[in-house]
């Protein structure tokens, strides 16, 4: 098994079903996140939205996120007091196949168990990430959280720039 991988497209280094060294050439992702009028995710800095939350701070709680008082609200990647972020901090959250992985409350009535019509799930190939980005899996639940990180040092606003470029890429599921 796989401890923790990093994906990145085209990177190819052989071994056993084209890994080695813990790198995977391409994998579907799922995300629950709340859907524009267009169709596609709105993007922000939410869990519920497409991008990162670079803090934890309670002003930056999207409402519709539907947060209880004592719920623990972490940030997705550490920012430097530089406002840079770095590869293997952290990242946006994504889970690998099925649906399931999802946590309900990110998942519309659709789907078993989902809650949250304001949800949807849509898919994404990594294959399909810029450069700047890269897939590494959890290592603390390896067979169903992964992060969506910067593929290099950069500020924290060029990350997620990234990530809301990403948004044409997305497809319901």
């Amino acid at each position: 098994m796989v401890e923790e991988s990093v994906w990145r497209v085209g990177l190819r280094s052989g071994g056993v079903s084209g890994v080695s060294a813990g790198i995977l050439l391409r994998v579907r992702v799922l995300r629950g996140m709340h859907w524009d009028e267009d169709g596609l995710p709105k993007v922000g800095s939410t869990g519920s939205r497409l991008g990162a939350r670079p803090t934890c701070a309670e002003d930056e709680i999207d409402p519709e996120d539907r947060i209880k008082p004592g719920d623990t609200i972490k940030r997705d990647i550490e920012v430097t007091v530089d406002g840079l972020v770095r590869p293997e901090t952290g990242g946006m959250s994504v889970f690998s196949p099925p649906v399931d992985n999802i946590p309900p409350h990110r998942r519309p009535p659709k789907h078993a168990e989902g809650d949250d019509p304001k949800y949807e799930v849509y898919e994404l190939e990594t294959d399909d990430l810029p450069d700047e980005l890269h897939c590494r899996t959890d290592p603390y639940n390896p067979t169903r959280h992964i992060f969506i990180e910067p593929a290099l040092e950069v500020t924290f606003e060029e990350y997620q720039q990234a990530l809301h470029a990403t948004r044409g890429l997305w497809h319901p599921v």
